[in-house]
């Protein structure tokens, strides 16, 4: 979709950013950093005067645009409440270096939820959407022992899955309600 978009140029700067911060993979490419002054200065407010001593940075409400769309791969509920924590509306612009980190929290973040669905269909061999839970979190403690997942996220994570199963050894669960419970999981490991 984005790259249909582009091509016939409908969009503004904040969906320009977006597509090519994703473009760029992950944090670890060469080119994201550059990617990132690119988009910061993309956004950011002109200044007024000349002689304005007050530094100017990204409009606040630009920034929560443009991060809703670096995260709307997380489920609706968690992503509300990573962009309320990672670009507050009391403040009124965006430094460069809050630029950056609510960046790199909002695609680790959703790295995780990326991982997370992986291990879900990986675990639902028929496709059906819905796996047992007890499964799920022998797949989640296979995968912490092999350091592919945070062990206390794994932990953490079965914690949550129990109680909401009610230790149930026959509860399924869905993809929807993991990812979502995953993400609630994540998100004060992100925020704190």
């Amino acid at each position: 979709m984005w790259s249909f978009q582009m091509m016939c140029g409908d969009l503004g700067p904040i969906e320009v950013s977006a597509f090519y911060i994703q473009s760029c993979g992950t944090i670890s490419n060469s080119s994201f950093e550059d990617t990132l002054v690119l988009a910061y200065h993309a956004l950011k407010k002109p200044s007024t005067t000349m002689t304005d001593a007050t530094p100017v940075g990204v409009d606040v409400h630009a920034f929560q645009q443009l991060l809703h769309l670096l995260c709307q791969d997380i489920p609706c509920a968690p992503q509300a409440k990573l962009v309320t924590y990672l670009a507050p509306s009391t403040i009124s612009s965006v430094s460069y270096a809050r630029f950056r980190h609510a960046i790199d929290v909002c695609l680790l973040y959703g790295e995780v939820v990326s991982e997370g669905e992986d291990l879900f269909q990986s675990v639902d061999g028929a496709n059906a959407g819905e796996v047992k839970c007890s499964v799920l979190v022998s797949a989640m403690e296979i995968a912490g022992a092999h350091k592919t997942l945070n062990a206390q996220l794994v932990a953490r994570l079965r914690t949550t899955l129990e109680r909401e199963t009610l230790h149930d050894g026959n509860a399924t669960i869905s993809l929807d309600r993991f990812l979502t419970s995953l993400s609630h999981v994540v998100l004060p490991s992100a925020v704190g």
